[in-house]
Protein backbone atom coordinates (compact mmCIF):
# COMPACT_ATOMS: atom_id res chain seq x y z
CA UNK A 1 0.00 0.00 0.00
CA UNK A 2 2.89 2.38 0.62
CA UNK A 3 3.75 2.14 -3.09
CA UNK A 4 0.23 2.95 -4.30
CA UNK A 5 -0.67 6.53 -5.25
CA UNK A 6 -3.29 8.43 -7.15
CA UNK A 7 -2.28 10.71 -10.04
CA UNK A 8 -4.68 12.85 -12.08
CA UNK A 9 -3.41 13.43 -15.61
CA UNK A 10 -4.88 16.63 -17.01
CA UNK A 11 -3.98 20.00 -18.53
CA UNK A 12 -6.69 21.82 -16.57
CA UNK A 13 -5.73 24.39 -13.96
CA UNK A 14 -8.48 23.14 -11.62
CA UNK A 15 -8.74 19.38 -12.14
CA UNK A 16 -11.55 17.30 -10.71
CA UNK A 17 -10.59 15.54 -7.52
CA UNK A 18 -11.96 12.29 -6.20
CA UNK A 19 -10.76 10.17 -3.33
CA UNK A 20 -9.87 6.56 -4.13
CA UNK A 21 -9.26 3.90 -1.54
CA UNK A 22 -8.12 0.29 -1.36
CA UNK A 23 -9.21 -1.87 1.58
CA UNK A 24 -10.65 1.19 3.34
CA UNK A 25 -7.35 3.02 3.04
CA UNK A 26 -7.30 6.22 0.99
CA UNK A 27 -4.62 6.65 -1.63
CA UNK A 28 -2.48 9.76 -1.32
CA UNK A 29 -2.51 12.17 -4.26
CA UNK A 30 0.78 12.77 -6.10
CA UNK A 31 1.75 15.19 -8.87
CA UNK A 32 4.66 13.04 -9.99
CA UNK A 33 5.51 9.34 -9.86
CA UNK A 34 8.41 7.24 -11.11
CA UNK A 35 7.58 4.08 -13.02
CA UNK A 36 10.37 1.86 -14.41
CA UNK A 37 12.86 4.71 -14.23
CA UNK A 38 10.68 7.33 -15.96
CA UNK A 39 9.17 10.22 -14.00
CA UNK A 40 5.57 10.93 -15.03
CA UNK A 41 4.14 14.30 -13.98
CA UNK A 42 0.43 15.06 -13.91
CA UNK A 43 0.58 17.20 -17.08
CA UNK A 44 2.61 14.67 -19.10
CA UNK A 45 5.28 17.29 -19.82
CA UNK A 46 8.12 15.04 -18.56
CA UNK A 47 9.98 18.18 -17.49
CA UNK A 48 10.85 16.70 -14.04
CA UNK A 49 12.25 13.64 -15.81
CA UNK A 50 14.41 15.81 -18.08
CA UNK A 51 15.66 17.75 -15.05
CA UNK A 52 16.65 14.55 -13.23
CA UNK A 53 18.15 13.07 -16.38
CA UNK A 54 20.32 16.10 -17.11
CA UNK A 55 21.70 16.02 -13.57
CA UNK A 56 22.37 12.28 -13.68
CA UNK A 57 23.93 12.35 -17.16
CA UNK A 58 26.14 15.32 -16.24
CA UNK A 59 27.48 13.45 -13.22
CA UNK A 60 28.15 10.36 -15.34
CA UNK A 61 29.89 12.48 -17.99
CA UNK A 62 32.08 14.07 -15.32
CA UNK A 63 33.08 10.60 -14.15
CA UNK A 64 34.00 9.64 -17.72
CA UNK A 65 36.18 12.74 -18.01
CA UNK A 66 37.97 12.03 -14.73
CA UNK A 67 38.64 8.35 -15.29
CA UNK A 68 39.73 8.76 -18.93
CA UNK A 69 42.21 11.59 -18.46
CA UNK A 70 45.11 9.26 -19.35
CA UNK A 71 43.35 7.37 -22.14
CA UNK A 72 44.70 7.62 -25.68
CA UNK A 73 42.45 5.05 -27.35
CA UNK A 74 39.36 6.89 -28.65
CA UNK A 75 37.37 3.67 -29.00
CA UNK A 76 37.58 3.08 -25.23
CA UNK A 77 36.46 6.64 -24.53
CA UNK A 78 33.59 6.24 -26.98
CA UNK A 79 32.50 2.95 -25.39
CA UNK A 80 32.59 4.50 -21.92
CA UNK A 81 30.48 7.42 -23.09
CA UNK A 82 27.85 5.14 -24.62
CA UNK A 83 27.78 2.78 -21.64
CA UNK A 84 27.53 5.42 -18.90
CA UNK A 85 25.97 8.51 -20.50
CA UNK A 86 24.13 7.73 -23.74
CA UNK A 87 22.45 4.76 -22.07
CA UNK A 88 20.86 7.25 -19.65
CA UNK A 89 19.95 9.81 -22.33
CA UNK A 90 18.22 7.22 -24.50
CA UNK A 91 16.56 4.99 -21.92
CA UNK A 92 12.83 4.74 -22.76
CA UNK A 93 13.15 7.94 -24.81
CA UNK A 94 10.23 6.97 -27.06
CA UNK A 95 8.05 7.66 -24.01
CA UNK A 96 9.53 10.86 -22.54
CA UNK A 97 11.38 12.54 -25.44
CA UNK A 98 11.06 16.33 -24.93
CA UNK A 99 8.05 18.12 -26.35
CA UNK A 100 9.76 21.53 -26.40
CA UNK A 101 13.06 22.42 -28.05
CA UNK A 102 14.35 24.20 -24.94
CA UNK A 103 14.45 20.87 -23.09
CA UNK A 104 15.96 19.03 -26.05
CA UNK A 105 18.75 21.63 -26.21
CA UNK A 106 19.66 20.84 -22.59
CA UNK A 107 20.23 17.21 -23.52
CA UNK A 108 22.12 18.15 -26.67
CA UNK A 109 24.45 20.38 -24.61
CA UNK A 110 25.51 17.34 -22.59
CA UNK A 111 26.08 15.51 -25.87
CA UNK A 112 28.22 18.38 -27.22
CA UNK A 113 30.30 18.49 -24.04
CA UNK A 114 31.64 15.06 -24.88
CA UNK A 115 32.77 16.16 -28.35
CA UNK A 116 34.34 19.31 -26.91
CA UNK A 117 36.26 17.12 -24.48
CA UNK A 118 37.54 15.02 -27.39
CA UNK A 119 38.73 18.19 -29.14
CA UNK A 120 40.40 19.30 -25.91
CA UNK A 121 42.19 15.96 -25.56
CA UNK A 122 43.55 16.34 -29.09
CA UNK A 123 44.41 20.03 -29.27
CA UNK A 124 44.85 21.06 -25.63
CA UNK A 125 42.09 23.70 -25.76
CA UNK A 126 38.31 23.69 -25.65
CA UNK A 127 36.47 24.85 -28.77
CA UNK A 128 34.55 28.10 -28.62
CA UNK A 129 30.84 28.24 -27.90
CA UNK A 130 28.84 27.33 -30.99
CA UNK A 131 31.84 25.80 -32.74
CA UNK A 132 31.18 23.30 -35.52
CA UNK A 133 31.82 19.79 -34.15
CA UNK A 134 30.53 17.86 -37.15
CA UNK A 135 34.01 16.59 -38.08
CA UNK A 136 34.54 15.02 -34.66
CA UNK A 137 31.01 13.57 -34.65
CA UNK A 138 31.56 12.01 -38.07
CA UNK A 139 34.94 10.57 -37.11
CA UNK A 140 33.54 8.99 -33.94
CA UNK A 141 30.41 7.88 -35.83
CA UNK A 142 28.09 9.57 -33.34
CA UNK A 143 25.17 11.67 -34.55
CA UNK A 144 23.08 14.18 -32.60
CA UNK A 145 20.54 12.94 -30.06
CA UNK A 146 17.67 14.09 -32.28
CA UNK A 147 19.03 12.18 -35.29
CA UNK A 148 19.60 9.08 -33.17
CA UNK A 149 16.08 9.39 -31.77
CA UNK A 150 14.58 9.59 -35.27
CA UNK A 151 16.57 6.54 -36.41
CA UNK A 152 15.41 4.51 -33.43
CA UNK A 153 11.80 5.66 -33.89
CA UNK A 154 11.93 4.51 -37.52
CA UNK A 155 13.35 1.13 -36.48
CA UNK A 156 10.60 0.86 -33.84
CA UNK A 157 7.93 1.45 -36.50
CA UNK A 158 9.50 -1.21 -38.69
CA UNK A 159 9.65 -3.69 -35.82
CA UNK A 160 6.05 -2.94 -34.90
CA UNK A 161 4.77 -3.61 -38.43
CA UNK A 162 6.97 -6.70 -38.79
CA UNK A 163 5.43 -8.13 -35.58
CA UNK A 164 8.82 -8.17 -33.86
CA UNK A 165 7.36 -5.80 -31.25
CA UNK A 166 4.17 -7.05 -29.66
CA UNK A 167 1.92 -4.02 -29.08
CA UNK A 168 -1.53 -4.35 -30.68
CA UNK A 169 -2.64 -1.05 -29.15
CA UNK A 170 0.15 0.99 -30.78
CA UNK A 171 -0.36 -0.88 -34.03
CA UNK A 172 -4.05 0.06 -34.04
CA UNK A 173 -3.10 3.75 -33.79
CA UNK A 174 -1.01 3.71 -36.98
CA UNK A 175 -2.97 4.72 -40.08
CA UNK A 176 -1.68 4.24 -43.63
CA UNK A 177 -1.84 6.88 -46.31
CA UNK A 178 -3.61 6.10 -49.59
CA UNK A 179 -1.62 7.98 -52.27
CA UNK A 180 -2.93 9.56 -55.43
CA UNK A 181 -2.07 7.86 -58.70
CA UNK A 182 0.04 10.79 -59.95
CA UNK A 183 1.94 11.32 -56.71
CA UNK A 184 5.72 10.87 -56.80
CA UNK A 185 6.70 10.89 -53.14
CA UNK A 186 3.98 10.13 -50.65
CA UNK A 187 4.20 9.37 -46.93
CA UNK A 188 3.50 5.82 -45.84
CA UNK A 189 1.48 6.90 -42.82
CA UNK A 190 -1.51 9.20 -42.55
CA UNK A 191 -1.25 11.66 -39.68
CA UNK A 192 -4.02 14.16 -38.93
CA UNK A 193 -3.06 17.78 -38.38
CA UNK A 194 -1.88 18.22 -34.79
CA UNK A 195 -3.33 21.13 -32.84
CA UNK A 196 -0.94 21.00 -29.88
CA UNK A 197 2.74 20.26 -29.28
CA UNK A 198 1.77 17.26 -27.17
CA UNK A 199 -0.16 15.76 -30.07
CA UNK A 200 2.53 16.73 -32.58
CA UNK A 201 5.26 14.94 -30.62
CA UNK A 202 3.29 12.04 -29.22
CA UNK A 203 5.05 8.65 -29.50
CA UNK A 204 2.85 7.37 -32.36
CA UNK A 205 3.31 10.58 -34.36
CA UNK A 206 7.05 10.52 -33.83
CA UNK A 207 7.61 6.94 -34.96
CA UNK A 208 5.44 7.45 -38.06
CA UNK A 209 7.04 10.78 -39.00
CA UNK A 210 10.56 9.42 -38.48
CA UNK A 211 9.86 6.41 -40.70
CA UNK A 212 8.51 8.70 -43.42
CA UNK A 213 11.33 11.22 -43.09
CA UNK A 214 14.09 8.60 -43.31
CA UNK A 215 12.25 6.70 -46.05
CA UNK A 216 12.57 3.46 -44.13
CA UNK A 217 11.14 0.35 -45.76
CA UNK A 218 8.80 -0.50 -42.91
CA UNK A 219 7.49 -3.59 -44.72
CA UNK A 220 10.89 -5.11 -45.51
Amino acid sequence: MDKCFKVTYTRKSTPLSYGYHIAERFLSNQDEICDLGVSFDSSFSFIPHVDQLCASASRALGFVFRCSSEFEDWSILRNLYFALVVSKLEYAHLVWFPIYDCHLSRLERIHRRFFKYVVFKRTGRYPERGADLSDVMEELRISSLLDRHEEQCARFARGLLANRIDSPYLLSKMSFNVPRLAARLTPVFYLPTARTNISERSPVNRICKSADKLRVNVFG
